[in-house]
């Protein structure tokens, strides 16, 4: 074997310094199947019987071999020293090494498991000029040495090698950058579609299916028209009408209409249209960026909005209480002693249910500006949903509540009262948006170092454009028979804000008429 010298240890930091090195990353099967097919035909016209295709490795800062023909482990591991040294200084030679007895006087040969080398002939594989790799291929020893013509022959496979591996590079830079365009717009909250010329739809990404109930698998193929039904404020069907693609718009245009989301529900939003065409005018392709603007123009109201729905919460109770009290202050009644208890009972419920709003509305001012403490204590969680099912069982005769712990479901440090009031919360919100009852099932799980908390119906559901905004405050779902339920929009705003001062995460998982599953996860102590 040749031997590390101070002549050859200059070498290799020469050859470093010349190679700039890039690093190979790609995939490994499609790029060795072509490299093996390469150098077995290189071996075929050169009469060699083994050879190795070997790659720079920037970080390792050696040659990693990635295929061969002839060689087993044992070989490859006796070729190691010669791959870092010897042969790289070949590659870079203007003389004509046949013999490895030429390359180092000590090498007479090179001995692997049952043969012996000694011809030898290696290649640069080099893209823009910089060595990535190189090539080379062996003869049995005392064979006929390598002349000039082989290293032209040779170089030709070389330079097919370097193209392979350029190519699969390019392959590899190009989906790599599809991915990351994929990943942006699959983030983007705008809704974005690519459409063909055909007005069928290329691409669909998360935000149209946040936003139209559709998922991407439901819609690729099918006509945009079929899919998003833009209509105007009137109900006058713009794709018939102003479709930018039908009319051959060039370059941009932008305009407002409403679409019909998968469940029927209406959403106003904002169309941005880019039309790429070809120089005979053809379109290409058009790209359509949807954006829900009907949380805009709620929220251009929303001051007197919130106002008209607290208001009326109040008013409410406010007027029951005052209705009965008027009745029984009436001078020209005689009410009997039940009549008089029973609207009493009444008044006293309503005047409850306005002192629940009042303070529910001065909680959440003091949750806004952080006023609350954490009693944080060591305590059974299971127990403390029990405690809250009972008493929702106790309140519905159309819900059937149940509980799902595992046995050595751990103990928790967090405040009993304010997990409680999320509990209360969110099996309250179960309740009021089953409309029809069902089962309410309140499921934990352990999951490493926290602990999941899962309040699951079978209710009327929320839409996947609604997802992201039900913890804000005062927010509602306003679509069918979600109107009809009463309510301020805080109760999962409160659950967010206590949760996540536990160091815990809330999150959503809802579709329209399949219920809801709302889960928080905190810590637990192991």
């Amino acid at each position: 074997m040749v031997e590390m010298s101070k002549r050859s240890q200059l070498r290799k930091t020469q050859r470093m310094e010349r190679f700039e090195p890039h690093i190979i990353s790609t995939d490994e099967t499609i790029l060795q199947d072509k490299l093996w097919v390469i150098l077995y035909y290189a071996l075929d016209v050169l009469d060699g019987n083994a050879g190795l295709v070997a790659l720079w490795h920037e970080k390792e800062g050696l040659f990693i071999e990635k295929v061969s023909y002839g060689l087993d482990s044992y070989d490859i591991d006796q070729l190691r020293p010669l791959l870092q040294e010897a042969i790289p200084d070949l590659t870079d030679s203007k003389q004509n090494f046949g013999l490895l007895s030429q390359l180092d006087p000590n090498a007479q040969g090179l001995t692997t498991t049952q043969k012996k080398y000694d011809p030898i002939i290696a290649a640069p594989l080099e893209i823009d000029q910089k060595m990535i790799g190189l090539v080379f291929v062996l003869r049995p020893y005392l064979a006929e040495p390598f002349k000039m013509s082989n290293q032209r022959l040779l170089s030709s496979f070389a330079l097919l090698l370097s193209a392979s591996i350029h190519n699969t590079l390019l392959v590899y830079q190009l989906a790599e950058k599809q991915y990351k365009i994929d990943a942006i717009l699959a983030m983007s909250s705008d809704g974005i579609m690519t459409i063909d010329p055909k007005r069928c739809i290329i691409s669909f990404n998360t935000g149209m299916e946040r936003l139209t109930g559709w998922k991407k698998s439901e819609v690729i193929g099918r006509h945009c028209f079929d899919v998003l039904r833009i209509s105007d404020s009137k109900g006058v069907n713009l794709c018939q009408t102003i479709c930018p693609i039908a009319e051959g718009v060039k370059g941009f245009c932008n305009f407002e209409g409403v679409i019909t989301s998968k469940d029927s529900q209406k959403v106003d939003v904002t169309m941005s249209y880019s039309l790429a065409r070809l120089p005979t005018g053809e379109l290409w392709a058009a790209v359509a960026n949807i954006r829900d603007i009907s949380r805009l123009l709620r929220s251009e109201d929303l001051g007197s909005m919130l106002l008209a729905r607290v208001s009326h919460e109040l008013q409410t109770p406010i007027s029951i209480i005052k209705a009965y009290a008027s009745t029984l202050t009436r001078p020209d009644a005689h009410w009997d002693e039940k009549t008089f208890r029973d609207k009493l009972q009444a008044i006293e419920e309503e005047s409850d249910r306005l002192s629940g709003l009042v303070n529910k509305l001065l909680y959440t001012s003091r949750l806004e500006v952080g006023e609350f403490s954490l009693n944080r204590l060591l305590f059974d969680l299971p127990e403390q949903v029990q405690k809250v099912a009972k008493r929702f069982a106790g309140q519905t005769r159309i819900h059937k509540i149940e509980m799902d712990f595992p046995p050595d479901f751990p103990p928790i440090l967090a405040d009993p009262e304010k997990i409680e009031e999320v509990l209360t919360n969110l099996v309250e919100n179960s309740v009021k948006f089953s409309l029809e009852g069902g089962t309410i099932t309140i499921k934990g799980e352990v999951s490493d170092n926290r602990v999941l908390v899962t309040v699951a119906d079978e209710g009327i559901g929320i839409p996947l454009r609604d997802h992201d905004y039900v913890f804000t405050p005062f927010y509602r779902v306003e679509y069918g028979s979600a109107r009809r339920v009463k309510g301020t929009g805080l109760g999962l705003y409160i659950c967010k804000t206590l949760i996540e001062a536990h160091g815990g995460r809330i999150w959503v998982d809802s579709a329209l008429g399949k219920g809801t599953r709302v889960t928080f996860s905190l810590p637990h102590t192991g």
